[in-house]
């Protein structure tokens, strides 16, 4: 027979004894909107009696925009975008005792950038302790992402990182002068403090998780997880043996001579241990940058930490949004009066982005 404590709770001992049904007398006061009050007795035929009117809870005051007045929502919501706007400076770096996610995301101009970028921005927003580093491959910033960024009241750095001349070609590829542009500005503005956090590359074409965030932030060196949606193989993943927990190899559909085979998203880096290595940088050789990055820091296998439980969840996805074509104003003027409607301003705003 099984050994029972007193924590235990078992089924039969609700039924194990009859149950005594009192006939209580309830005074109904239909005039009152209050439940039922029982009746004076303390006792009825011998049964003590418990009240079963509710303790009186005292009832919290709604802070939500959405509890008040229709008079009062514009200057609610107004008070809380300048609670947000005011603890951080728009393009200065960011303090404070906590971990911050670095989130570096190259850009560049393209009919699907501004969707791509506000589905990011949009994420983001539900991350706490952020700072996006949005970088251009361009010579001049666009007023668009300047206004989107502005827009997410997420604390960020705006800034240009244009292809050098002699790396135009598509063997060089695209988003590594902007994260060396990033790497310059970290190391500017982060190099000889303790500030603690962890450095991430977010590319504003893909989707992620917000739990991703949320396994990264303890990340001591370099922190890896599987991305979904890569080439043949549907992923790209660690491999991590159970008994050890460690990370032992790669699975990814480019293994070529790469020591680390993993995808621009399947890893974070720690701040300080990324400042300490003076020598990371990242190569103009596409489908070697993470490879070569990693190797850079100088980082053993035996040091990578294995996250979204042991790499068995997929918290990032390689999307890509499809290209898309730019409005033709063409188009537009093909429409019979087509100064006397919304097309010219509609046409204008995008075309701006």
């Amino acid at each position: 027979m099984a050994v029972r404590t007193p924590g235990d709770y078992y089924v039969s001992d609700v039924y194990s004894e009859p149950v005594k049904l009192a006939n209580a007398k309830l005074q109904l006061v239909n005039s009152s909107p209050d439940p039922p009050a029982i009746a004076d007795e303390s006792s009825i035929d011998g049964v003590p009696i418990v009240s079963t009117n509710p303790p009186n809870i005292a009832i919290k005051t709604s802070n939500c925009v959405c509890d008040k007045s229709e008079s009062q929502q514009p200057l609610e919501r107004q008070r809380t975008i300048d609670t947000l706007q005011s603890t951080f400076v728009p393009n200065k770096p960011l303090f404070n005792d906590d971990v911050i996610i670095f989130l570096i995301t190259p850009t560049y101009t393209r009919p699907t950038q501004m969707p791509d970028m506000t589905r990011l921005g949009q994420t983001l927003r539900l991350v706490p302790n952020v700072f996006w580093i949005v970088v251009e491959d361009a010579h001049n910033q666009s007023k668009a992402v300047e206004n989107l960024l502005r827009r997410t009241m997420i604390p960020y750095v705006h800034l240009l990182g244009p292809r050098p001349p002699t790396h135009m070609d598509q063997r060089s590829g695209r988003g590594v002068s902007n994260r060396l542009k990033a790497f310059e500005w970290l190391r500017a503005n982060y190099g000889g403090t303790n500030q603690k956090g962890v450095i991430y590359f977010a590319d504003d074409d893909n989707a992620y998780d917000v739990r991703l965030f949320d396994e990264m932030r303890d990340t001591q060196i370099v922190s890896m997880f599987p991305v979904g949606l890569i080439s043949t193989l549907g992923l790209s993943t660690p491999i991590v043996n159970h008994k050890t927990g460690k990370i032992i190899g790669f699975h990814d559909p480019f293994i070529g001579r790469r020591k680390f085979a993993v995808d621009m998203a399947g890893f974070a880096v720690n701040l300080q241990f990324f400042l300490q290595s003076k020598k990371a940088t990242m190569p103009y050789k596409v489908g070697y940058e993470e490879d070569y990055f990693l190797k850079s820091l100088d980082v053993k296998i035996w040091q990578l930490e294995p996250k979204a439980k042991n790499c068995t969840e997929v918290l990032v996805w390689h999307t890509k949004t499809k290209p898309g074509d730019k409005p033709n104003h063409n188009m537009m003027i093909k429409v019979t009066n087509y100064n006397e409607t919304n097309l010219p301003s509609l046409y204008q705003n995008v075309m701006e982005t």
